[in-house]
């Protein structure tokens, strides 16, 4: 129910007006030449009967005057609702009420930014509403017009249903526009309610990304993601033919892939941010163009395309601290590299795709981190190496001193057996960690 479909707009009745002045009002209304008598009607019979005046009451003006109610309803006839008002007085529930029917008849009037202004103003007005400051407004107003008083649960469950009228006014008002320019508004309206992911939104606009948005952009999202991991492994294809001389121009692609896909994860991006969350497809996606570029520069030396992958992942994904600290850190180590490089080295390995060209400064160079060789891999490596030591021991001194020796013969057999079950441990094993260990170290 908006203010201008309300029972009391409808016959320019308030809240304190009593069942006889209300019944006056509806035949006054009546004699009007443009009287919709159905409508009177209605609002007539909602307003004198208590058990369905309280959604009126939740959805109308609670906490005003008479004489405010006249003069914001004399306002209401226009398109630009605040014309008049000073909305930062009025009652929260009220003010919402007012900036949720203006959103709806706001047309194509307010710019981006007005319009993210107003949601956003809306959705800090209905986080000041309090349900027993409503239950005192409601009831003062009843006193008066010798209405029976309204319970606060009863009240509680009408704010509820409340919020979700100012929802869907926010989402009507976004299905009128064009789709790029509804993508610009949310975009606005999250980085004005968190300070750019400084701090928590109010509810209204964590629903309106979570429950709006993201299923708005769900289906574009997922086919830029698609055309991102396509584009990756083009890259991967033409460094294994050795056809790096078209990787350049893949790259490139990437990275414009990358900035339209943060065009459209931006909201969700920064709101999860301002919970202490962060956006999955967007970490994936971080994640999958980084490795790309530690493997284009660690493996085949391209060093201006690990630059470019890099320095795009850092500017889209700013506002995601974990990363953009590794992403700092990535920079810093390829900027480093290609001033002992030197430009003409880096653009010969590009343009010609050869390893050869890189001199030996690249190939010296110490490469980025590796995504796939981490401290847990050294755990791993030394539990095993140390299992396989034990073990020879173990035979070592079975065989050696027999059952008489320092070592007993079920310890040493139960040491044998449990290395082997357990630890599945073969020389094989062994061959391949240091081999894959010592193939890292020289990378």
């Amino acid at each position: 129910m908006s203010p201008t479909s309300n029972p009391f707009y409808v016959l320019g009745a308030t809240p304190s007006d009593d069942r006889r002045r209300i019944i006056a009002l509806a035949n006054d209304k009546r004699l009007e030449l443009d009287s919709d008598e159905a409508a009177v009607r209605e609002a007539q019979s909602i307003l004198i009967t208590p058990r369905k005046r309280l959604a009126a009451e939740i959805a109308w003006l609670p906490g005003m005057e008479a004489e405010e109610i006249r003069r914001v309803l004399a306002v209401m006839d226009g398109k630009r609702l605040h014309a008049g008002l000073k909305m930062d007085r009025l009652h929260p529930l009220a003010r919402a009420n007012l900036l949720a029917d203006g959103l709806v008849r706001a047309g194509s009037a307010p710019s981006f930014h007005e319009l993210a202004e107003r949601i956003v103003e809306l959705a800090s007005a209905h986080e000041h509403i309090r349900p027993d400051k409503v239950t005192t407004a409601v009831n003062e107003a009843r006193l008066a017009a010798g209405v029976p008083m309204a319970s606060p649960q009863d009240v509680a469950e009408g704010l509820q249903s409340r919020r979700g009228h100012y929802s869907d006014a926010i989402e009507q008002c976004l299905d009128g526009m064009a789709w790029a320019s509804m993508v610009i508004v949310v975009t606005s309206v999250v980085n004005l309610a968190t300070q750019e992911g400084a701090r928590h939104a109010p509810a209204l606009i964590d629903n309106l990304v979570d429950s709006y948005y993201e299923r708005k952009v769900r289906e574009k999202m997922v086919a830029k993601r698609k055309e991102i991991a396509k584009l990756v492994s083009q890259v991967r294809g033409h460094v294994g033919r050795g056809t790096l001389a078209r990787v350049p121009a893949v790259v490139h692609e990437i990275e414009s892939k990358v900035r339209e896909w943060d065009v459209l994860a931006q909201p969700v991006q920064v709101s999860l941010a301002s919970r202490g969350m962060s956006h999955s497809p967007s970490d994936e996606i971080m994640h999958e163009v980084r490795n790309l570029a530690v493997e284009l520069f660690n493996k085949h030396g391209l060093l201006e395309a690990a630059q470019g992958l890099i320095k795009t992942l850092r500017e889209v994904f700013a506002e995601m601290e974990p990363i953009t600290e590794v992403l700092d850190k990535d920079m810093s180590a390829l900027d480093g590299i290609a001033k002992r490089v030197g430009p003409g080295a880096v653009r010969e390995v590009a343009t010609h795709g050869s390893r050869t060209a890189h001199s030996a400064r690249a190939r010296s160079a110490r490469p980025l981190p590796s995504p796939t060789w981490n401290l847990w891999d050294n755990v791993k490596f030394a539990a095993k190496a140390g299992a396989v030591l034990a073990t020879l021991v173990a035979v070592m001194v079975l065989f050696t001193d027999g059952p008489n020796g320092f070592l007993p013969m079920w310890l040493a057999m139960f040491i044998i057996v449990f290395t082997f079950m357990f630890g599945a441990i073969t020389v094989g094993d062994i061959s391949d960690l240091a081999k894959d260990k010592w193939n890292k170290r020289k990378r």
